[in-house]
């Protein structure tokens, strides 16, 4: 295989157009998919100059068929033994790391954070070395009032730290209160931070700050320091801090009785199955997902990114699995344990509670069938408002008709987004280049690249929104639907 994978990098576009890195996807234990990145050292890449620039010349250029095929399979066996190291658990569990007795103390509290300025945030944040993916998450979470929460939480959930699942008690408790401070360091200065952005009206950020809250990120990922994995995904990194703080919380929520505060805040979405064969016999309606996240992850084939058609996110996230996933047909829908696999079903997913702040995380790179990494430039749907409408439904009203074929779902409201926010990346899937677009609360776009903050038209914004890789939206109205309306309610079999 990696043979095979070699030949695959010698050939492929990217490997020529940036011949000291390569790029592939890891499947995580969680589920997720990360991008994992390698090359070469500043050093090695001089003295592989050197050599080409001594030996091209007098080999008329020959030489280039040995030193590209070397620089492939070293690339290649780069890349797995990170994957490996990566897709690996550690052998052994990390040992405790007391408290230092000369760790700096945490940075004045600035006090309450003031909402963003309605005419949007003027601040540049300097690049730090190749952070320019941080600078962008940093631009989103300053524009964004719903993150708020998390620079002032006094208690952390057990999940928000990295302890090996068979370590001792007393390892157990060393580990939380070492990790405690540094999550309390990476709280006070991303607050800080915050802080800063919202009320500093032009220049650009203290840069020793900015170097401070780097030296803070560590705690992200505990077990594999962020430092060492080269560009993050701008969008890995909003998910790894929603982790370590554990936002939302979602403890003690009344899923049956939900809030209204509940159902302003959270996403809640229901599982359809769609029957795949004669008889209404064997029909699964649904299975209601719990109030979580109010982060939609969509994932794409390469057949889906390579369309032309503009992308529909509604109507995508309905069908993202229609023909990926392929049900065994005798399950539980409480537990989706399958007993046996006569029949199938396709799964379809619905919106049924829609929150006022939404974020749309777009898998941008993704591996062909070749294992080569691709670029997903698919542009979203989005209006001349910047605008774009997701429809929710009645979880008492979804099921089948008794022709045992037909979908029957209740529309319940149209709601129509904004997009607030967005993060972009530039370049191909060799490397790039991350900003941020902002659209103030008084209607002007703003684009944040690292230092530089500029005000854009609205057809250059939504020009880059159509391709950015994370969105933030903002509710801006409901409208009542009309809804489905079968002929007579009792053809109805619902859900519920």
């Amino acid at each position: 295989m990696a043979e095979i994978n070699t030949i695959h990098t010698l050939f492929s576009k990217q490997h020529w157009k940036t011949p000291f890195t390569i790029k592939a996807n890891l499947q995580m234990p969680d589920g997720t998919t990360r991008t994992v990145t390698a090359g070469f050292s500043k050093k090695a890449k001089v003295t592989i100059i050197t050599l080409l620039g001594l030996t091209l010349l007098p080999s008329f250029g020959l030489n280039i068929l040995v030193i590209m095929p070397m620089l492939a399979y070293l690339k290649q066996k780069k890349i797995n033994q990170k994957i490996k190291k990566l897709g690996s658990p550690s052998p052994t569990p990390p040992s405790p790391i007391p408290p230092s007795s000369n760790t700096q103390s945490l940075l004045p509290d600035p006090g309450p954070l003031p909402p963003p300025p309605a005419t949007g945030i003027t601040v540049g944040i300097p690049n730090v070395g190749n952070t320019c993916w941080l600078n962008a998450v940093l631009k989103m979470l300053a524009c964004d009032p719903n993150f708020d929460e998390i620079y002032n939480q006094k208690e952390f959930p057990p999940f928000s730290f990295g302890i090996p699942a068979n370590a001792k008690e007393e390892v157990k408790r060393a580990l939380i209160q070492h990790q405690t401070q540094q999550i309390q360091e990476l709280q006070r200065t991303l607050k800080v931070v915050i802080y800063q952005l919202r009320t500093q009206s032009t220049g650009k950020l203290d840069i020793n700050l900015c170097l401070r809250l780097v030296d803070a990120l560590p705690i992200l990922m505990p077990e594999q320091n962020i430092h060492k994995l080269e560009q993050q995904e701008a969008a890995e990194a909003l998910n790894l801090i929603q982790a370590r703080f554990g936002w939302p919380n979602t403890e003690g929520i009344d899923q049956d009785n939900p809030t209204k505060e509940t159902k302003r805040r959270l996403l809640r979405s229901l599982n359809l199955y769609e029957f795949q064969g004669p008889g209404p016999e064997m029909i699964k309606y649904a299975s209601l997902k719990h109030f979580g996240t109010p982060t939609v992850t969509l994932t794409f084939t390469p057949e889906e990114a390579n369309k032309l058609e503009r992308l529909d996110i509604g109507q995508y996230y309905y069908n993202e699995h229609a023909h990926a996933i392929d049900v065994p047909s005798d399950f539980d829908l409480t537990t989706l344990q399958a007993t046996h696999i006569e029949k199938s079903y396709l799964l379809k997913q619905i919106f049924i509670n829609l929150p006022e702040h939404l974020y749309i995380n777009l898998q941008r790179n993704l591996l062909d069938a070749q294992g080569r990494m691709k670029k997903n430039t698919r542009s979203i749907q989005v209006d001349e408002c910047g605008t774009l409408e997701l429809m929710e439904h009645d979880p008492g009203q979804i099921g089948v008709l008794k022709d045992g074929k037909t979908l029957a779902i209740m529309q319940k409201c149209i709601c129509v987004y904004e997009i607030a926010t967005a993060i972009i990346h530039h370049g191909g899937e060799g490397g790039g280049h991350y900003t941020c677009v902002e659209k103030t609360l008084d209607g002007r776009y703003f684009y944040h690249n690292d230092s530089s903050v500029s005000e854009y038209t609205s057809e250059q914004a939504l020009k880059l929104c159509a391709q950015a890789a994370y969105l933030g939206l903002r509710l801006v109205r409901k409208i009542p639907a009309s809804g489905f309306n079968p002929s007579s309610s009792e053809q109805l079999l619902y859900a519920y």
